[in-house]
């Protein structure tokens, strides 16, 4: 019988869930939930034809490892997200609408210091330095 997990082949099966037990961040969202509390990242979403939406930025909210809106008013498409839109050509409306993401989420949720991830998402500093998405092996 199996009784190790394949992460910490230390650990038996019965206590992998359990909150001392290392987990691997692979994500943005794992970063944030690690870090437990009231968490903010501002993610970037490509154009995307097939869905009729344009380049933009969301602002997503995690507390406590459950997503909260961050625009409870917005439209249905959003999924209560914050968005900030990136006009043409990207590359002089991207920077411009990231630099507004972040001068909202200060003005709405307090000062915060972001800095880019492994992923290319924008977290707050001290989750990026306490939880760092580690570098993936690649699979042949």
């Amino acid at each position: 019988m199996d009784m190790t997990n394949k992460r910490n082949k230390a650990v038996p099966l019965c206590h992998r869930n359990k909150s001392h037990v290392r987990t691997e961040i692979i994500n943005t969202w794992d970063q944030c939930v690690a870090a437990g509390g009231d968490r903010i990242f501002i993610s970037y979403t490509k154009p995307d034809s097939r869905a009729c939406q344009p380049a933009h930025y969301n602002i997503i909210r995690i507390k406590n490892g459950r997503e909260l809106k961050t625009d409870p008013g917005g439209a249905w498409y959003t999924y209560g997200r914050k968005q900030f839109l990136v006009g043409h050509p990207l590359r002089t409306h991207k920077p411009a609408a990231l630099a507004d993401a972040m001068q909202w989420v200060r003005r709405k949720y307090g000062a915060r210091v972001f800095v880019c991830n492994r992923r290319r998402d924008y977290v707050e500093q001290d989750v990026n330095e306490r939880y760092p998405i580690h570098k993936q092996k690649k699979h042949v």
